[in-house]
């Protein structure tokens, strides 16, 4: 059985940047990408690329080092 990790973002951070870390993930069958108009994170919003991995927050300061957060966050479930 395949287990889906499921990461979602919010609208306005997609349009700052990390637009390139979900097409990313939108290929790799191992997520359920989704996004959201407001996830209510918004100093972190304004301050790091981020996403919601499963509940949890992983950020980072470019697209490319929030999808080796999410990465790494896999390995470590």
């Amino acid at each position: 059985m395949l287990i889906q990790t499921n990461v979602s973002f919010c609208i306005k951070n997609l349009a700052k940047g990390s637009e390139i870390t979900k097409q990313t993930l939108l290929n790799d069958p191992d997520f359920i990408v989704t996004e959201h108009f407001c996830q209510r994170k918004c100093s972190t919003c304004r301050e790091y690329f981020y996403a919601l991995v499963d509940g949890h927050i992983k950020k980072a300061d470019t697209p490319e080092q929030l999808l080796e957060e999410i990465y790494s966050y896999l390995d470590e479930i």
